[in-house]
Formats: structure tokens, sequence, C-alpha cells
């Protein structure tokens, strides 16, 4: 395995570090991609993508991790509107790059929270994406989650726990000042977007991994959420849903971080070149 920074896309103003395989999977054409989440740069947080990029490697891909325009190492772009757009384009970049640098002409995304939005972009309008990880990604109540959630949330011992420490306390849930200040703003697709846009990716032929944590559990508590999510528009056989209820949403600890890069690379190798 080798790593390299690079440079690429207009002006060289993208900025990355292209992990490459010692032994390149026998014939597979693909590449990994991997970009920012919300405010880190391309390492993200606990070095998650580093260690995930060299997970990869090792089984065969190689794996570009870089910062989209205007963020971490990268330069703003200006020659689109949207963040949707921005993203799209930076990512279309990458894989022209790709093809050229590594002779590889399919694509597989990973995100992770509000890394999601540049992932579903891309993935929603570049043919050339073939699988996509959607990590703590979108999600919408459905009637099946407002049951699950109001029948099992009084059975929670450590909620019960927690409210009679703040009774004992004295303390009252208030909201804090700083929970209604905007530090980052997001573009995201609406529910019926949502499937038509995955039902266009699976259309395609696109494998999907959703995996969700514990970390945002008070927003998704079922894996049959997605499918209640797509109302079934979509083809469900090229779709997989992990729920890793004992995992935070960044991944804090060891043994998540291990759990989680077994089930990507694994997911990776399954679904061939």
């Amino acid at each position: 395995m080798t790593e390299r920074a690079v440079a690429f896309g207009p002006r060289n103003g993208l900025i990355g570090v292209l992990t490459e395989p010692q032994v390149p999977a026998a014939g597979v054409r693909r590449a990994v991609i991997m970009s920012n989440i919300g405010m880190h740069h391309r390492v993200g947080p606990f070095r998650l993508y580093v260690e995930l990029a060299r997970r990869l490697a090792a089984s065969g891909l190689h794996v570009l991790r870089f910062d989209l325009s205007g963020m971490g190492d990268s330069l703003l772009r200006t020659d689109v509107v949207t963040t949707a757009e921005r993203a799209a384009a930076d990512l279309a970049d990458a894989m022209d790059w790709l093809q050229r640098e590594c002779g590889v002409g399919e694509f597989l995304l990973v995100g992770l929270c509000s890394g999601v939005d540049s992932t579903h972009a891309a993935a929603a309008r570049d043919e050339r994406v073939v699988g996509a990880v959607f990590i703590d990604g979108y999600s919408y109540p459905t009637p099946g989650y407002r049951i699950r959630h109001l029948t099992r949330r009084p059975l929670q011992a450590g909620r019960w726990v927690r409210f009679g420490q703040r009774l004992l306390r004295g303390e009252r849930r208030t909201a804090r000042a700083s929970d209604n200040a905007t530090v980052f703003a997001r573009e995201t697709p609406d529910r019926p977007q949502f499937a038509r846009d995955v039902g266009a990716m699976t259309a395609r032929g696109a494998r999907l991994l959703f995996i969700y944590t514990g970390g945002v559990y008070h927003r998704f508590n079922s894996p049959r959420q997605v499918h209640e999510m797509l109302a079934g528009a979509v083809r469900l056989d090229r779709i997989e849903v992990d729920l890793m209820r004992d995992a935070d949403h960044v991944f804090s600890r060891t043994e998540q971080r291990r759990a989680l890069y077994d089930r990507v690379v694994g997911w990776a190798a399954s679904i061939g070149g």
C-alpha cells in the first residue's frame, strides 16, 4: 500500500490523498471515493477515513479521500451555484481524474452524516457510481417508526434513570441559546425526492448500503424503516441496511470502527468487480 498527496480539478484546486493497493484486486476496475464529513476535512473523525481507506486498499481497491471545494485544503470553485451542484461537480472531477490516473471506470462512494449529501447527489446523477455507502444518512419518520418510538421509549431503563437523576438534582430541560445557532447549513432532499433518487440508483443496478448507529436512534429505530421510507418504489434486492445500535455517531471506540471497516470492506468485496 502506498499513499500520496494529489491535486486535480479546476486550477488543480481539489486536494486529497490517494491510497493505492500493493496488489490491485484481480479483474476489479473500481475505486472508492470519500469526501468531507460536515466541517471535518478528509481525515474524518478519529481518523476514520484514513483507517478505512487503508483497509479498502489492503483488499485491492484504489481509494481517494479528498476535500470538497471550499473546505479543508481545497479551493472554492465558482462555476456552479448550489451546494449539491458543487459537490456533484467535485466528485465528477474526482472520478475523471481517477479514470485517467488509475484506469478505473466504476466507483463506490462512502458518506457519513452530512457527507451523505455529496454522496447522494453524485450517486443520483452519475452512472459511473455503481455502489454507495450511506452512514447515518437521511431518515424520515414513518408510521412504523412512530409506533416503535412510542412503544419502546417507556421500556428503556436508562431513560428513566436519567429522568430520575434530573429530578433529584432539581434540573429542568431547557433549550440552550447555542441549540438554535446555525453554524453549518445543509440542502437535503424531501422524502419523495429521496425515494425517486434511490429508485433511479437501483434501477440502473447500483448497490446501496445504509448503515445507522445508535447515535441517531431517536430518528431511525429499525432497519425496516428504510423500506418504509421508500414505500416499495425501488429494487430492494440492491439495498442492504444495518443498524449498529452499539456504535455512536462518530465511531469513537476502536471496536466500533473495526466493525464498520469489516462491514464496508466485506460489502465492497461482495459486489464484485
